[in-house]
C-alpha cells in the first residue's frame, strides 16, 4: 500500500487554503479602512473644535475656520494642514449655513 496524497487531495487542499487566506485578506482590508476612517473623522473633529475653541478665546476678534478639502483640512488664518489618510477623502459637503469651503 502506498502512502501519501493524492492529486485530488492536495487540490482540495489548496482550494480550501486559498479560500481561508481570501477571506482574511479582505477581513483584514476592511479593518484597516474602519480604521483610516476612524482616524480621519477623529482628526476633523479636532480641527474643528480647535476653530470653534480659538474662535471664542481669541483676541482682537480673531475669526478661525476651517477650509475643507477632499485631502486635507487647513485651519485658517493659521494655514495649519491636517491630512487625511490616503484611504480617506472628502466628497459630499453639505452644511445648513450654505458656506460649502469654510466653517
Amino acid at each position: 500500500m502506498k502512502k501519501g496524497f493524492t492529486t485530488v487531495e492536495l487540490l482540495i487542499s489548496i482550494v480550501i487554503l486559498a479560500i481561508a487566506i481570501t477571506i482574511v485578506v479582505a477581513s483584514f482590508s476592511k479593518l484597516n479602512s474602519n480604521k483610516a476612517l476612524e482616524t480621519s473623522s477623529a482628526s476633523a473633529t479636532s480641527v474643528l473644535d480647535e476653530a470653534r475653541s480659538l474662535t471664542l478665546t481669541s483676541l482682537n476678534d480673531t475669526k478661525y475656520g476651517v477650509k475643507i478639502e477632499a485631502s486635507q483640512l487647513t485651519l485658517l488664518p493659521t494655514n495649519t494642514v491636517t491630512p487625511l489618510n490616503s484611504l480617506v477623502a472628502i466628497r459630499n459637503i453639505s452644511l445648513s449655513t450654505g458656506i460649502a469651503e469654510e466653517i
